[in-house]
């Protein structure tokens, strides 16, 4: 019983340790996400993908090309594939021959230069080649004379024959190396567009990782951002929010010099529904007051019983946009009504730092009788 609760005791231990690693972890991520490092990260990211799956475009043209060139060689007869072999060291600056079909001593094709004579020994075959291959190549080496031998094959090589080549210095040529060479001289089709730049298969699955974690490092930065601008934007209102709160008797002069648009929008409508309209119309700017004399401005309110804001800073200090639900006096004897504007206000600055109301403009949304 002791040791199992020792067991138990450690194993809890371990879990709450991963635990707490786990939570640091997403800490610092939640940190450095929402910092400007965030955003080069996601940059640095967007960077990599890009440059990989270039990469791995670049890495899968040239295994088809070659993948492809060696489908075409399988085909051949082995004849053909002696005379392709012969083709393509002459392209390589050989002078060349080929031997006799029978008793040709294990060389098919004999490449010489002012520097070397190959015997090559040509295997179209689709199994592997074993030491035999090799064993020809060496006898064939001695036979016509040749500074060295290769073999060349359409498949690959047993791991006897490749020991026993490097003992004899014997070249091996397998497929795919075969190919390579043939590409040499063949141009290879490169994709264009966005082709050339997003691979296929695994490569592509990587690359989706790489640009989805930049995507979603912008958007919770972005999102973390826009979330403290409004925190930041809402402590820049205390006086607003606790004359919302109270049910303390509205007076203009309980509230300090507006250091916001908002505050001035706000103060506009509590004059409004505390009925202090000199105050509500003080808070116009001139010009404003010069389009609309106070008792033609006056005539727009006077069916308005109660206006409750909602009003939402944005980037410009010199804006808000304003919601409005309103409860008007309907024609005599039909009650109330409630009526949703939505518009916008703009503002001009003082000299003193306040701010006046100086233009703006409401539309109508819905409105029901109640």
């Amino acid at each position: 019983m002791f040791r199992a609760r020792r067991g138990r005791s450690r194993k809890r231990s371990h879990t709450g340790a991963t635990g707490a690693l786990l939570l640091v972890a997403l800490f610092l991520c939640f940190m450095l996400v929402r910092s400007a490092l965030g955003l080069w990260i996601a940059l640095v990211l967007v960077i990599a993908a890009l440059v990989y799956g270039r990469n791995a475009v670049s890495r899968q043209v040239a295994f088809d090309h070659d993948w492809h060139a060696l489908e075409r060689l399988r085909t051949l007869s082995g004849v053909e594939f002696e005379h392709h072999v012969a083709e393509l060291y002459r392209r390589l600056g050989y002078h060349v021959q080929l031997t006799r079909g029978s008793g040709d001593q294990g060389i098919d094709v004999i490449a010489q230069s002012p520097r070397e004579r190959i015997g090559i020994q040509c295997k179209q075959w689709a199994d592997v080649v074993g030491n035999a291959g090799v064993q020809e190549a060496i006898a064939g080496r001695a036979y016509y004379n040749c500074s060295r031998a290769a073999v060349v094959c359409t498949s690959a090589y047993t791991s006897p024959a490749r020991e026993l080549a490097s003992r004899a210095s014997i070249q091996l040529i397998d497929g795919p190396a075969y190919a390579a060479m043939i590409n040499q001289f063949q141009q290879v089709a490169k994709p264009s567009g966005v082709a050339a730049w997003v691979p296929r298969g695994r490569a592509a699955a990587l690359q989706a990782v790489l640009l989805t974690s930049a995507l979603l490092i912008f958007v919770l930065h972005f999102a973390f951002q826009r979330a403290a601008t409004a925190i930041t934007q809402s402590n820049t209102l205390p006086q607003y929010y606790y004359l919302r709160a109270t049910a303390m008797p509205y007076r203009s002069s309980n509230i300090p010099v507006s250091s916001t648009l908002a505050v001035t929008v706000e103060r506009f409508y509590m004059d409004l529904n505390a009925h202090d309209y000199a105050a509500a119309y003080s808070l116009l700017s001139p010009s404003f007051q010069r389009s609309a004399p106070y008792s033609k401005w006056l005539d727009g309110y006077a069916d308005t019983l109660l206006s409750t804001p909602r009003i939402t800073m944005g980037r410009d200090p010199g804006s808000v946009s304003v919601v409005i639900t309103a409860r008007e006096r309907t024609p005599p004897g039909s009650g109330t009504q409630v009526t949703i504007y939505s518009g916008a206000l703009q503002g001009i600055q003082t000299r003193s730092g306040s701010w006046l109301i100086d233009s703006g403009y409401y539309k109508m949304v819905s409105r029901a009788r109640r």
